[in-house]
């Protein structure tokens, strides 16, 4: 196996296996664990993202492969303490099991540094872990991981070594090759199949592999690690996707891919990402720079479309006024604006709710400015308050204790004069996003009437998404930002209330 042979050699000091989740990737560092113990024995530091996460794998994993190997069996510490929940302190080294932190990183001296989903390291532990080793001649740096992010230290590690990538053989052509996603080929429902895209003759070989243990397994086992680029002296990264891993079915990754795309079209790219960096090892890159761009209008009229499952009124908080949005929702997660203007007091948002009979619930203002007056309001009248954050997404755990992520937190009640006053944080970035995807007509339908104004049309694009210090976010580029904020926080009363379907919320409680 090229990757142990890389590790357990003299040749290179870096060695990232990139790989699929559910590939084999634990079983690596357990296998290497065993072998640095009775072969090539040395400090050894095994890193996982959280203590916790170090401890289960220790006690599920890392110590039954230990014990159960027979040339380490002489070399057990008889001293029942030298075995720790953290370490194991054999007679001829140590070695240590810990969570991916600086104290964890910075207090030991060792010969071998393993990072287990190294994409998920903090910016700087990377570079903590190498100086662990001192420059030992002879020390090794492990990181083994799915796919991260762009521009994140483990990619750039990624880019700065050279690529091995496995590959397999195809019988017909002899054309050694790696496993491509495009090369996948199926017709709705029915069965996938892969495809060679090497030469035969004058034209394309056109091999097929059906979507069978036997196919998938012949493909796998004629598989070995093959160049592609150069990279830094010593460090080397072998990868391959899931279509390689040949106990997984081409038809779940197919439907997971279509799931994916589905969800895009929503404007939801969890889903996308998840899959091109679980399933397929590859990094993610965030939304190229987004350039305003033209909004279409027309088919009907401000006041006049009939309204559909459900009407939101978004209320933006100004020092001296509100600017307001009435967009009404069905199941489809389609939308229509109605109505958009200003405001002078809070009693008119309510004659505006009662207008268009609009549920209390589906009222919800922007509670980030004058947050006493907004809070005592929302607690009077029964709406829900919204906060814009930085977060990309919020922890939450369901009735039955599952946890998951989500693109708005768990809501928080506040006593107020009034009475109790409901406020939920969400990812301002995350709606953005999703809103500049509706805005260019590549999601759910998305309306706004032909007699809508300038100053509502400027305001969609008075926000830009560009590289900053901070990496992709959006800036602001016009003065009046209110319907884009407004539309923004329509998408997120409209997932909260199950009506734009983003697939990361499908556990949601109710938005009241």
């Amino acid at each position: 196996m090229a990757p142990l042979a890389a590790i357990t050699g003299n040749d290179a000091s870096e060695i990232i296996v990139k790989a699929p989740v559910g590939s084999g990737k634990t079983t690596l560092l357990e296998v290497l664990a065993c072998y640095t113990v009775a072969e090539k024995p040395g400090p050894a530091l095994f890193v996982s993202q959280t203590e916790g996460d170090s401890k289960d794998w220790f006690d599920s994993g890392l110590l039954p492969c230990l014990q159960g190997c027979d040339l380490i069996k002489p070399l057990w510490p008889k001293d029942r303490h030298k075995v720790t929940k953290g370490a194991i302190l054999f007679p001829h080294m140590p070695l240590w099991v810990a969570g991916a932190n600086l104290s964890s990183l910075q207090s030991k001296s060792c010969d071998l540094v393993v990072l287990d989903e190294a994409w998920m390291l903090k910016k700087s532990l990377l570079q903590e872990a190498r100086r662990r080793t001192h420059d030992r001649f002879n020390s090794k740096v492990v990181l083994v991981s799915q796919g991260g992010s762009s521009g994140e230290d483990f990619e750039n590690a990624c880019e700065d070594a050279a690529l091995y990538e496995f590959s397999f053989v195809c019988p017909s052509c002899s054309t050694r090759q790696p496993w491509r996603w495009g090369n996948l080929k199926w017709e709705g429902e029915e069965s996938p199949h892969y495809q060679c895209q090497g030469s035969l003759g004058e034209g394309l070989c056109g091999h097929r592999w059906d979507d069978n243990p036997i196919d998938r397994r012949a493909m796998a086992s004629s598989g070995e690690y093959v160049f592609i680029s150069k990279g830094k002296a010593g460090h080397v990264c072998f990868t391959y996707n899931a279509l390689a891993v040949w106990f997984i079915p081409w038809a779940k990754l197919r439907d997971e891919w279509n799931t994916a795309n589905a969800a895009k079209k929503r404007g939801d790219l969890a889903p996308l990402k998840q899959f091109l960096q679980k399933r397929l090892a590859q990094a993610w890159t965030e939304l190229e720079e987004l350039e305003a761009v033209p909004i279409n209008t027309g088919g009907y009229l401000l006041g006049t479309s009939e309204q559909w499952d459900l009407t939101i009124l978004t209320v933006d908080v100004q020092k001296n006024n509100f600017w307001y949005v009435v967009r009404t929702w069905n199941r489809a997660g389609e939308s229509r604006l109605l109505d958009r203007g200003q405001f002078l007091h809070f009693h008119e948002i309510e004659a505006k709710r009662e207008q268009w009979n609009i549920h209390r619930k589906a009222v919800f203002l922007d509670s980030a400015y004058r947050v006493e007056e907004v809070k005592a309001a929302l607690a009077k009248y029964g709406w829900l308050g919204l906060n814009g954050r930085g977060e990309d997404s919020f922890p939450v755990t369901d009735r039955r204790g599952n946890k998951f992520r989500r693109i708005y937190s768990v809501p928080v009640d506040y006593k107020t004069t009034e009475g109790l006053a409901r406020v939920t944080n969400y990812s301002s970035a995350g709606a953005k996003d999703i809103l500049q995807i509706l805005k260019q007509g590549n999601g759910t339908l998305w309306e706004v009437p032909s007699d809508v104004g300038q100053q509502y049309l400027d305001s969609l694009n008075s926000e830009i998404k560009k590289q900053t210090a901070k990496g992709m976010s959006w800036v602001q580029i016009k003065d009046h930002n209110h319907y884009f904020d407004l539309e923004a926080m329509q998408i997120i009363g409209a997932t909260m209330h199950k009506l734009y379907p983003l697939l990361t919320n499908q556990q949601d409680e109710e938005a009241a």
